[in-house]
C-alpha cells in the first residue's frame, strides 16, 4: 500500500527535530495539522493542479499571500521528503500567488503617529516603554527585546548586544539563539538613549522589560503595546510594524541601505529593501519633486 501524505508528514516532521529551531518546527507542525492534513491527509499523490487549487482556496478564505507561501514551503518540503524516499515525484511546480485582498504590504506608522508615539515613550520612561522605544528606534524584533537583560547593555562601550530571543513554543517559553547568524549583532547606543538607559539601569541579570529575574513573554508585551496605541489614539499596526517603520524612515532620511541592513540583522541589503521599506505617498512625491528640480537645473542653455 502506497504511503499517504499523513505518513510522509509525520516522518518528515520527525526528521526535522534537532535540525531546525523548535519554534520553526512548531510552525511547520501547525501548518501541517491545521491546513495541510485536512486537505491532503489521505492523498498518495499531489499534483501541481492540486497545489494551485489549495492556494486559491486559502487566498479566498482571507489568508495573506505570505502565509499561503509559507504553507506551500512546508507542503513542498514534505513532498520532497517523499521523493527522497522514492515514494513521490519531485514537486517541480510552477505556482503563482494572487494578491491578498487585505494587501501584502505591512503597515507602518504615519508621520504624525510616529512622532506622537516616539515623544510619549521618551517622556514616560518605564521598562516596557523602553522596549517599544528600542524597536521603534533600532528595529529590534519583539523576541529580541523580551530576551534583553541589563548585562547585554554595555553603557561604557556604547552598545547593546543582541544575542538571544524569547519565543513561545507550544505551552512553554523558550530562550534561544536569534533568528539567523546575522541577527547576532551589536546596536550602538545614541547619546539620548544612553541618558535614558543610565536612568533606568538595573542589576545585570535583570530583564529590561520585566524589571525582574524572569522575562516578560511576547504575548503579554504585545497586549501592553496595543493598549498603549489605543490610549494614545494611534491607529493599530502589528508590533512588527515598529521594525518596518524604523527601516522605512532610515531609507527616507538617506541612511546607507547596507548600514540599515546590518542594524536589522539581515544577511543582505535586498531583504531590507524588499521587505522592510515601504515608501508612502509623500516620500514618493518628494522623490518626483527632487527629480523635477534636478532636471530643471541641469537643462542645457
Amino acid at each position: 500500500m502506497q504511503d499517504t501524505f499523513l505518513t510522509m508528514s509525520r516522518q518528515c516532521l520527525e526528521a526535522k527535530k534537532g535540525v531546525v529551531k523548535p519554534a520553526t518546527l512548531a510552525v511547520y507542525t501547525h501548518f501541517v495539522h491545521h491546513h495541510l492534513l485536512p486537505e491532503f491527509g489521505e492523498r498518495t499523490r499531489i499534483t501541481e493542479q492540486d497545489a494551485r487549487q489549495f492556494i486559491q482556496k486559502k487566498m479566498e478564505a482571507g489568508l495573506s499571500a505570505k502565509t499561503v507561501k509559507d504553507m506551500m514551503i512546508v507542503l513542498k518540503m514534505i513532498v520532497r521528503y517523499g521523493a527522497q524516499k522514492g515514494v513521490w515525484a519531485e514537486p517541480d511546480w510552477a505556482l503563482h500567488y494572487p494578491l491578498s485582498k487585505r494587501g501584502s504590504t505591512p503597515a507602518v506608522f504615519q508621520e504624525k503617529d510616529y512622532y506622537k508615539l516616539s515623544e510619549y515613550l521618551w517622556q514616560h520612561p518605564s521598562p516596557r516603554n523602553l522596549g517599544i522605544l528600542l524597536s521603534l528606534t533600532t528595529g529590534l524584533r519583539i523576541g529580541e527585546v523580551c530576551a534583553l537583560q541589563w548585562k547585554d547593555v554595555h553603557l561604557r562601550q556604547g552598545f547593546i548586544s543582541i544575542n538571544k530571543t524569547l519565543e513561545r513554543v507550544g505551552p512553554a517559553l523558550q530562550m534561544g539563539s536569534p533568528k539567523t547568524v546575522n541577527s547576532i549583532r551589536d546596536i550602538p547606543i545614541t547619546c539620548r538613549l544612553h541618558e535614558l538607559l543610565t536612568r533606568l539601569q538595573l542589576p545585570p541579570e535583570t530583564f529590561l522589560l520585566s524589571g525582574g529575574p524572569k522575562p516578560l513573554e511576547p504575548r503579554t508585551f504585545r497586549y501592553y503595546y496595543a493598549r498603549l496605541l489605543e490610549q494614545l489614539g494611534i491607529a493599530y499596526i502589528k508590533y512588527h510594524g515598529l521594525r518596518h517603520s524604523f527601516a522605512t524612515r532610515c531609507i527616507a532620511h538617506q541612511c546607507d541601505p547596507k548600514t540599515v541592513s546590518v542594524l536589522l540583522g539581515h544577511s543582505n541589503v535586498n531583504t531590507t529593501l524588499n521587505l522592510y521599506v515601504h515608501p508612502g505617498l509623500e516620500q514618493q512625491r518628494a522623490c518626483l519633486e527632487l527629480m523635477e528640480t534636478a532636471t530643471a537645473q541641469s537643462k542645457p542653455d
